[in-house]
């Protein structure tokens, strides 16, 4: 199964969120084929956050990051600097 790993800082997460969660937000998720995320905030410093996202295949992904929207999107919601971006294969899951 394929996924996105980004790291990332905003300058706000309140401020930040509402955008990620506004309805351009989530058609723009859905346009890019985004099937479902985690999104987890660094202890200690609730404006850096983890996202890990499902997708369809990497290559799709990839387009989406890389597209000319995302990035608009990305610096008008008050994140700064380029996302760390691992693109992953889940390779086993497992519950203890």
């Amino acid at each position: 199964m394929p996924f996105t790993m980004a790291v990332f800082e905003v300058d706000d997460y309140a401020k930040w969120k509402a955008e990620f969660d506004a309805e351009d937000g989530v058609n723009l998720r859905n346009r890019g084929q985004m099937k479902s995320y985690h999104l987890f905030q660094v202890e200690g410093n609730p404006n850096k956050l983890a996202m890990l996202s499902e997708w369809d295949d990497l290559d799709t992904a990839r387009e989406f990051i890389q597209s000319e929207e995302f990035q608009k999107v990305h610096e008008q919601s008050g994140a700064f600097g380029e996302p760390v971006v691992y693109f992953v294969e889940e390779i086993e899951k497992r519950s203890v």
